[in-house]
């Protein structure tokens, strides 16, 4: 299935001539000038498609982003306008709209090698849905990679409010709950999939235990390691610690202490218990003992020959 065919480009959603999508929100074009001149284009009596176009170049940007194939992305990329062409009526915006594809096509080498950025991407991000009394925050403390996609929902939601006289709010959130599971097709991860149940409890059927499990267990990861590095410090430390300690006592109730020092040395640091040094110790003074004697008797003996 190619992208344009998931993009919100129904006719459910009539064409307005009123509503002008501001350049700040305008996603064609990587460079100032490029961008301003593809948004000039549009104005005018092409201004009512801008919204469809600017969707297609939101996946154009993504797939650069993502690195998917500048091939693939440029083929996307102009089926998706090709969809759009197919409802417009003046000749002169389908020819400006057909003349993006060809650009692209000849141009978009350097673009796609200067798109690729970092999966990790935005941590802590919120977009907030701020139409027509809808107010959510979007992902907070959740990662989210399609972010221009995401915007470019919002934006034809905003339309879709200002134009549709029947029921807009029940009619145009279900077309948003659509236009973001389709972005989350286009990138199925976990974590996606968290932020979308975070904005639309239970949407739809792409809800499943195991990625809903999944998507926990991501977000949960990092403190997870975090937490295993802290007690593996705290580990290391009480080791360390204990063995200082063990030496301390040996060596304050040996009176030999650079022999008890010596004997210290000679056992793993990190291995050798304080029971064992005590035993140790317990050896070093029998053997002590046993020699003083010894000394002792030979001197008795000696001094025993000395006499008359």
């Amino acid at each position: 299935m190619q992208v344009s065919d998931w993009l919100m480009l129904n006719v459910i959603v009539p064409f307005s001539t009123t509503y002008k999508i501001a350049k700040e929100d305008w996603m064609c074009g990587q460079e100032d000038i490029l961008m301003s001149l593809s948004y000039s284009s549009m104005a005018g009596d092409c201004e009512m498609y801008a919204l469809r176009v600017n969707q297609c170049c939101a996946y154009h940007d993504e797939c650069y982003s993502l690195q998917l194939g500048q091939q693939k992305c440029d083929n996307e990329f102009c089926h998706c306008l090709d969809v759009v062409s197919e409802i417009i009526r003046d000749r002169m915006c389908d020819m400006f709209i057909r003349a993006k594809c060809t650009l692209v096509s000849r141009f978009g080498q350097s673009a796609y090698t200067n798109s690729k950025k970092s999966i990790s991407l935005l941590w802590k991000w919120e977009l907030y849905l701020l139409v027509n009394g809808l107010y959510s925050t979007f992902s907070k403390h959740i990662e989210l990679s399609f972010e221009e996609i995401v915007k470019s929902c919002v934006l034809l939601h905003e339309h879709c409010i200002e134009v549709v006289d029947s029921d807009p709010a029940d009619l145009c959130l279900e077309e948003l709950k659509i236009c973001v599971k389709t972005a989350y097709d286009y990138y199925p991860e976990a974590r996606c999939l968290s932020a979308i149940e975070e904005v639309f409890p239970g949407a739809g059927n792409l809800k499943t235990k195991k990625n809903w499990l999944e998507g926990r267990l991501y977000i949960l990861k990092p403190y997870i390691y975090r937490a295993l590095f802290i007690l593996t410090i705290l580990v290391v430390t009480l080791c360390f610690m204990s063995s200082i300690v063990g030496l301390v006592m040996v060596c304050s109730k040996d009176p030999d202490l650079d022999r008890a020092v010596a004997g210290a040395r000679r056992y793993p640091r990190w291995l050798t218990s304080l029971r064992e040094i005590a035993s140790r110790r317990g050896d070093h003074s029998e053997k002590r003992q046993r020699k003083k004697k010894k000394r002792k008797s030979k001197r008795g003996q000696t001094s025993d020959l000395e006499l008359p």
